[in-house]
């Protein structure tokens, strides 16, 4: 890793990824989705994972509920201002970025896990939800607001096909935009609220928070990937 990148994470301080399994957990974590599928679980669909209808797992073995899903991705803001974060945003991941091999893009650390151009792809995705949200909230304060499938849009939307720096460039377009309108709210317009079809209320304030915390839990499982694939080698 760069050292651009070390100082853009330090100042963001960011936590270990949880996301991005060891190697050899990768069978267990086969097994638990294929127990978990055949007992009929459902799946949350924006972040968490599978959530077992039927099977009696220990406590160190449960999936991660949607609660708690979001519970951690807010732990990665504890307590700090998002709109620092959210700007930081985009130079970090390119930091992140910049001296990763091009074989290393598509490769996936573990079944069913999303390599680094994934990532991003799901990043850019994202933010355009998220810009349609706040400005939907704006216009209309309590209204509905649709989940989304994360995995269906990764399939449909070709993630794993997905040019990662074409991505970057829309991730910080979008970003740039939105701070721009974060930025020209009024007090009482950052609480202006919907209601999530699985998280249930959220105002605008909610939303920068959040999306500050789910940048920084995707930028922890690209180093995990990075870490596990070891340096690059050196041309001399």
């Amino acid at each position: 890793m760069t050292s651009n990148a070390r100082l853009a994470n330090e100042s963001l301080k960011l936590p270990k990824a949880r996301d991005v399994p060891p190697r050899r957990m990768a069978p267990a974590l086969r097994l638990r989705s294929l127990i978990l599928a055949l007992a009929g679980a459902g799946r949350n669909r924006e972040g968490g994972r599978y959530v077992a209808a039927r099977v009696a797992l220990s406590p160190e073995d449960m999936p991660e509920t949607q609660a708690q899903y979001k519970a951690r991705i807010l732990r990665y803001v504890a307590g700090r201002e998002p709109l620092p974060l959210l700007a930081a945003a985009p130079a970090t991941l390119n930091a992140l970025l910049a001296d990763v091999p091009p074989a290393l893009f598509a490769r996936r650390p573990a079944p069913g896990k999303w390599s680094i151009q994934e990532i991003v792809a799901h990043l850019a995705d994202d933010e355009l939800v998220g810009a349609y949200r706040i400005r939907l909230i704006l216009a209309a304060p309590g209204t509905a607001i649709q989940a989304f499938d994360q995995d269906v849009w990764a399939e449909t939307g070709r993630y794993a096909a997905a040019d990662p720096w074409q991505a970057v460039a829309l991730f910080r377009a979008l970003r740039e935009a939105n701070l721009s309108l974060w930025r020209r709210l009024t007090p009482a317009e950052w609480e202006r609220a919907g209601v999530h079809a699985e998280r249930g209320v959220e105002s605008i304030r909610d939303i920068a928070t959040y999306y500050a915390g789910h940048d920084l839990n995707h930028f922890a499982q690209i180093e995990a990937i990075l870490a596990a694939a070891g340096p690059a080698p050196s041309h001399r």
